[in-house]
């Protein structure tokens, strides 16, 4: 079977797969997710600074230390928070971190002082790390395993392009509202990934294993 689905596999085009990945919801929903953090990813440093910067006027020593804040946030969350995110369905794992992520990201956007940016700044940051992990996981769980490689290449390709399209974003809309308004659109997107339909049908992952399901397009 496995040497079948392997020559089944490769006759898949990129719209086939993207097509299985869309009508999945697991799949989607850790789709949707990844290119939704992408777009966080790729504008938030740049909005960190030019909040520090403009609105609050940091040096660049206290500007390098809410940016540092985002580091130590990755690793608490990957020694406190990521081991026990097993606990949790994945789906729900997933839209809780995204959630927390747009939460911190606007309390980071609104942040009166150093302190308060720096907080927002590491929980945003725990949670995005986090989120990223859950996103993996349950796109592991869920795809077929013949075209794992190829859903991870998609989803993959998908969140470059994100991260490319968020920090133009961000430098346009600093550029234009200042530091504070480069958080609002990556906000957004986080909310919206958070709210989508994708999340109804994906109470639990199911990995999608009809061969019906990703050889003929059915």
């Amino acid at each position: 079977q496995g040497a079948e689905g392997g020559s089944d596999g490769p006759r898949l085009g990129a719209r086939h797969v993207a097509a299985l990945v869309w009508r999945a919801p697991p799949l989607r929903a850790a789709l949707v997710s990844t290119i939704g953090l992408g777009v966080h990813v790729g504008g938030v440093v740049l909005a960190l600074v030019a909040i520090g910067r403009d609105a609050l006027g940091l040096s660049a020593a206290a500007t390098g230390a809410v940016v540092a804040a985002a580091g130590a946030g990755a690793l608490l969350s990957s020694i406190l928070v990521t081991p026990r995110l097993g606990a949790v369905p994945w789906p729900r794992a997933l839209r809780a971190t995204l959630v927390v992520s747009a939460v911190a990201l606007a309390i980071a956007g609104v942040a009166p002082t150093f302190a308060v940016l720096a907080a927002a700044t590491l929980v945003m940051d725990a949670a995005v790390s986090s989120a990223f992990v859950v996103a993996g996981t349950l796109r592991q769980a869920s795809a077929p395993r013949d075209l794992l490689g190829r859903m991870t290449a998609l989803t993959l390709q998908a969140g470059a392009a994100a991260r490319i399209a968020g920090s133009l974003v961000a430098g346009a809309t600093a550029t234009l509202a200042g530091g504070r308004g480069a958080v609002v659109i990556p906000a957004i997107v986080l909310f919206a990934a958070a709210s989508g339909g994708q999340w109804r049908a994906s109470s639990r992952a199911q990995r999608v294993t009809s061969r019906s399901d990703w050889s003929t397009g059915a």
